[in-house]
This record gives structure tokens, sequence and C-alpha cells, in this order.
């Protein structure tokens, strides 16, 4: 099937890759572009791209996964100061990456995005396991993963 719509011809390319070769970030914003076309996609993945260049700087080469992954959670939850929303969970915008980018708030299934893409930057192994109910990040292949 064929779609007029730039939109929607983006994200059938996006998807239609085999999945590592998958752009989370991109597609999650091709998506929340359906309802807010305005969303600057090339800008929020520039600002995770700095986000992860800063952090690049502040790790030592030397460090296993597990290190990574703490100060990955310390720069994401304490610097940047991301969180969860819970006043007003069901907000759609919790839902859009651009957004959750935006004002630092969000769900966790948009949070987890944010933190993998930027692990992922850092050579950081995350893979996302759904659970019901429930998005988690897991780290790979180290002892009892």
């Amino acid at each position: 099937m064929q779609y007029s719509d730039p939109i929607r011809q983006d994200f059938i390319r996006s998807v239609e890759r085999p999945e590592p070769a998958v752009d989370l970030a991109r597609t999650a914003l091709i998506i929340a572009a359906e309802s807010a076309p305005e969303v600057d996609v090339d800008g929020v993945i520039h600002t995770l791209d700095s986000w992860a260049e800063e952090l690049r700087r502040r790790l030592s080469p030397d460090w296993n996964n597990l290190q990574k992954l703490a100060r990955l959670r310390s720069y994401v939850f304490e610097e940047l100061g991301f969180k969860g929303e819970h006043k007003d969970y069901y907000n759609p915008n919790n839902s859009l990456l651009h957004e959750v980018v935006r004002t630092r708030r969000g769900i966790p299934l948009t949070l987890s995005i944010v933190f993998m893409e930027l692990g992922w930057r850092l050579g950081i192994p995350f893979e996302g396991v759904g659970f019901p109910g429930h998005f988690l990040v897991r780290l790979t292949g180290e002892p009892g993963d």
C-alpha cells in the first residue's frame, strides 16, 4: 500500500528494516509527528546525540557496563531531571518522545526510550523488556542480567 503522506512513508520505511536496524528514537518521533506534524525529528535526535556526547566525556574508558549504567542513571534522572509523570499520567504528551525530551516528564515507555538511546550511543547493550502493564530496560551481557 502506498501513502501520499510523507510521515506515513517515513514510518513505513523505518519499520520495514530488520529489527536491529530500526532507529527507535527516529521511529518514535515519526509516530509523534502523526499527531504533531511540527515535530523537529532531527532536532530531537541532535539533542539526544549532544547529551550522549556530554556523558561520554564523563565516562572513564576502563569502566564496565555496570559502572556506565550507574553514571547514565545519575545523568538522566538527577542531572537532566527526567521524571515519571504521576499527576497527569494519561496525558498524550507523555507518550510523544519530543514532548518527553522537552518537558523531561514521561511514562515508563518513553523514559525508557530516552534511557536506551543514550546508552546505545555509549555502547551499553540495553534491550527493552515488555511486562504486563510495564516496560523495563535490561542490561545484557552482565552476570545476572
